[in-house]
């Protein structure tokens, strides 16, 4: 038995000395699918924070390229970007029975009162509509002094509200309205209580959007994070914040295409009404576009 025992012993040896000089052995460097033109275009992409998937998609678009300028062959991907984004467009306010009632959600830190300021601007002075304000933001008094603020500039009334039957109380009152939109807390998308508490909240049989916004200076794995955590609150549209500071789009143009959700609006700057758009799927091509290429 003993000498069974180191045979066996001596045989586990011989397959791990044979697997220690297998893995010592330099492994070839396997050549990439595509020219090597199109390298640099890949690992920007990657840098980008684009879903493996749509990289793939990418990359063999650029294959299909491989006898254009490497200008040329990169815009080319223009359509397909395109292609992965829901435009939808712009707020419709309503034409009778009662308000379009928009409420905005999302993280801490994404600017929420200063998006909803500039749409309320917007609606109010340009487009000449009678616009109501509320806030259910009352963890930050000075988010609810800034949103009166604006109110009292813009003209428009601003309603504070602290529980859900308060706000069903608001909007009747702001039944004769053509837009209602609705400021709330930041929520941190691990605290499911906080997130529970805003469901609540917008749990009224109106007619609403909610738009879900986002920060584009966010990386990918965080913004999929917070969609999987206000998903449960509803999400009709999505909206970016910060176009102006982020250097990368892979990561927003992953999410939106993940979510399958229509975009509305981008904002710019801190300017109020002006650093904010409606949410253009070739505006987003074209900046993901410019940054592979710069």
């Amino acid at each position: 038995e003993l000498a069974e025992i180191r045979e066996a012993v001596g045989e586990v040896k011989q397959i791990l000395s044979t697997v220690k000089t297998q893995l010592e052995v330099p492994r070839p460097i396997t050549a990439t699918p595509w020219p090597e033109k199109w390298q640099p275009f890949y690992e920007r992409m990657v840098a980008s924070e684009l879903e493996p998937s749509l990289i793939q998609t990418l990359m063999a678009r650029l294959v299909q390229e491989s006898d254009a300028e490497v200008e040329q062959g990169v815009r080319a991907l223009e359509p397909t970007i395109i292609d992965w984004l829901q435009g939808g467009g712009p707020i419709q306010t309503a034409t009778g029975s009662g308000p379009t009632i928009v409420a905005l959600v999302g993280p801490t830190g994404v600017g929420k009162t200063t998006t909803i300021a500039k749409l309320a601007a917007n609606f109010r002075l340009l487009a000449q509509k009678d616009v109501g304000l509320i806030t259910i933001d009352t963890y930050r008094v000075a988010a609810v002094e800034q949103l009166r603020t604006y109110g009292d500039i813009i003209g428009i009334p601003v309603e504070v509200v602290l529980t859900p039957s308060a706000l069903k109380q608001a909007l009747d009152r702001f039944q004769s309205k053509d837009l209602v939109l609705i400021d709330t807390a930041g929520r941190s998308p691990t605290n499911r209580m906080h997130l529970n508490e805003l469901k609540g909240f917008l749990d009224f049989p109106h007619p609403k959007e909610v738009h879900l916004v986002l920060s584009a200076t966010t990386n990918r794995a965080n913004l999929q994070k917070v969609v999987d955590a206000f998903m449960p609150v509803g999400i009709d549209r999505l909206a970016f914040t910060k176009i102006d500071e982020s250097v990368a789009f892979g990561g927003l143009v992953s999410t939106a295409h993940a979510l399958g959700k229509p975009l509305s609006y981008l904002t710019t700057g801190q300017s109020v009404p002006d650093d904010i758009r409606e949410a253009e799927p070739q505006a987003i091509a074209k900046a993901l576009i410019d940054e592979l290429l710069a």
